[in-house]
């Protein structure tokens, strides 16, 4: 069936506009395109469906809006203030996605609570908790208000997710599938409800398949297969537009787009007259990590068993490394000298720092990946990339912190450990201060690769690989002579948690002054790596760049292969390149004094003592590109290998 379409009602210019959507192109990383010159406007006080085929562009429209996704081009002008390039203007749209964004570890009134206080930073304490309250009768769920998120329905856990959005008050409101999953009760109880929101002035914009749902809109937008617009205008009108009979009719004349004329306004939608938005004003940092922290603190230590678990945890490995280790393996040793570490001091600082990392490791791995999408809700409310990552150390620091002074406490109990430390006065003080830094080190590491990956899945494969890793660079002999291993054990935090071990045995403060300020310094790296992270996530493009086209096919190829790689070949690729920065500035520079034979002794210690820079460079340089060459031979294989693990992890059912 071919039909020849109009706009059945124009785009309106009344001054009750509230938003208008002008031209709106989305194209895909990979170049396809999602959404095709859509335009309409929406007044206040309306609800308006976006429908049409699986596939048309109804969610990419909806994130669009909200500025989720960026835009290739077209303009969204709210309230009379052009929003597309403006990304705290945005805060004035509400978007609830379709899968809840919440804790559910929290209560609905600690939900609400937590959101207000990121939300209302001009608000006083008494006028935030009165609006809580308000939206707890406006959503009806006063019986529900100290019931945990994860217990409640799935209907219930949409409303919460509506109050949430409606705290900053919002001028237009836009959910993605939000009676997906209900039953016709609980859809006609959350129609109800944004039709209560429509009626007290509220734009609504509601992505839905459902006829029902479009049936209870003022009006609707329907799209098409490849992104355009088909029809905008009566709910009541919209079967007689297309001369459809059914909505199964009318869905499949939509899935061939190529026989339907897809209209443009007749002129561009420009900017209505109007009140510019009040400025929102964001909370400071500091008020915002004294939120975040006080909410992950009770989010993580909600459930009392996992709580228990934490400290059953260290128990069990100090017990174990207790009953099954040699005794007397950290005695300091008789000669004079001291500078070598026993092997059998060795062995047990390899163990204990394998424990402590693995703790470290295993309670940050998924911490971040996890709130992905919650991230995205409140980068709206201006979250701050350093208050978050600061809030999640500010719980999970003092957390491993305790459970590396158990397990060193437990464990060295019968290995004689030096009553004076090599720095501290107590041996075993000095010991519990190493690992606790030893522990951060791996927080800070597992938060970092928590962030770069995709999902919780990817990120607990790759624990046990990085868990490994370090138990073998921490124990490596240096007498094994491979090009960059040198480099490569400077990198791992287990090798300078063994040195400082080794230095508390033999009484060597030098070494063990440099092994904590090794730990400091890569575990600042972690942290400044897990910030830029999160920060580019939370900092949006509004409007794509664009790229060439085969730039676009290449990168759009490697992303559909496997995403999360791409991330984590950025970010290998540059610790690569910056650890051959490093290794290449210390040999060429800082050429290492060459060894004077013994003979040799009484005539050199009359000859010049200078290092001669040109001489210096061309001894020095071929071994520099040697571990150049190594570094990025490393560096490929891990990624394949990581790649390796990726795919089979992605292709599990």
């Amino acid at each position: 069936m071919t039909a020849d379409i109009r706009f059945s009602v124009p785009v309106s210019r009344v001054t009750r506009t509230t938003l208008v959507v002008d031209g709106l192109v989305v194209d895909a990383p990979g170049g396809a395109r999602l959404l095709d010159g859509v335009s309409f406007a929406v007044s206040s006080g309306s609800m308006t469906a976006i429908a049409g085929p699986t596939g048309a562009g109804k969610t990419s429209l909806a994130a669009a809006i909200a500025g989720a996704i960026p835009l290739t081009s077209g303009a969204i002008v709210v309230g009379g203030v052009d929003v597309s390039r403006l990304e705290s203007a945005r805060r004035g749209i509400g978007y609830v996605a379709q899968h809840d964004t919440l804790h559910g570890e929290l209560t609905v009134r600690q939900t609400l609570d937590y959101a207000a206080e990121l939300r209302l930073p001009g608000v006083g304490a008494e006028e935030r908790r009165a609006r809580v309250d308000a939206l707890i009768d406006e959503i009806r769920v006063r019986p529900q208000v100290a019931t945990r998120v994860q217990s409640l329905s799935v209907g219930q856990r949409k409303r919460v997710s509506i109050a949430v959005e409606l705290l900053s008050r919002p001028e237009v409101l836009i959910l993605d599938e939000p009676t997906s999953s209900l039953d016709p009760g609980y859809e006609a109880t959350v129609m109800a409800t944004l039709r209560r929101l429509a009626d007290l002035g509220q734009c609504v914009l509601i992505v839905t398949h459902s006829q029902q749902v479009i049936a209870d809109c003022d009006q609707v937008a329907v799209l098409a297969t490849g992104g355009g617009l088909a029809y905008f205008g009566s709910t009541a009108n919209l079967h007689s537009y297309f001369g459809t009979s059914s909505p199964a009719e009318l869905f499949t004349l939509l899935d061939a787009p190529e026989t339907l004329f897809i209209p443009k306004p007749p002129e561009p939608v420009r900017p209505m007259p109007g009140r510019p938005r009040t400025r929102v004003v964001r909370a400071s940092m500091r008020r915002q990590l004294v939120t975040l922290t006080r909410r992950y603190a009770r989010v993580t230590f909600a459930d009392r068993r996992r709580s228990a678990l934490f400290a059953i945890q260290a128990v069990v490995l100090g017990g174990l490394l207790l009953a099954f280790v040699t005794t007397g393996g950290l005695q300091r040793p008789h000669d004079a000298l001291g500078q070598v570490t026993p092997l059998s001091a060795t062995g047990m600082a390899v163990l204990l720092t394998t424990c402590i990392t693995w703790l470290g490791m295993s309670n940050a791995i998924r911490e971040i990946v996890k709130e992905r999408k919650i991230l995205v809700r409140e980068r709206r409310a201006g979250l701050s990339a350093a208050a978050y990552v600061a809030s999640k150390l500010s719980v999970l620091g003092p957390l491993v912190v305790f459970q590396a002074a158990a397990v060193t406490a437990i464990s060295v109990q019968r290995q004689r450990v030096p009553s004076s430390g090599a720095v501290i006065g107590s041996g075993t003080v000095e010991l519990i201060v190493a690992m606790s830094l030893a522990g951060l080190c791996a927080v800070t590491l597992a938060m970092f690769v928590s962030a770069v990956v995709g999902s919780a899945d990817k990120a607990l494969a790759l624990l046990p690989m990085i868990v490994v890793v370090e138990f073998v660079l921490s124990g490596l002999s240096p007498s094994v002579h491979v090009p960059g291993l040198g480099a490569l054990r400077d990198l791992a935090a287990s090798r300078w948690a063994v040195q400082a071990i080794g230095s508390t045995v033999t009484g060597n403060s030098h070494n063990w002054w440099s092994a904590i300020q090794a730990l400091a310094g890569l575990s600042a790296v972690a942290v400044t790596g897990t910030f830029l992270a999160v920060y580019r996530s939370l900092r949006t493009r509004t409007v794509r760049r664009a790229r060439p086209s085969l730039s676009v096919a290449l990168i759009g190829a490697a992303r559909r292969t496997n995403p999360e790689m791409m991330r984590l070949s950025r970010a290998g690729g540059a610790c690569l390149a910056g650890v051959a920065l490093v290794v290449a500035g210390a040999r060429v520079v800082l050429p290492l004094a060459p060894v004077t034979p013994a003979a040799a002794a009484p005539a050199a210690a009359h000859a010049n003592t200078g290092v001669d820079l040109p001489t210096a460079l061309a001894a020095n340089v071929p071994g520099v590109v040697g571990n150049m060459l190594w570094l990025f031979q490393a560096g490929t294989q891990l990624g394949l290998d990581l790649t390796t693990v990726a795919y089979i992890e992605t292709s599990q059912p």
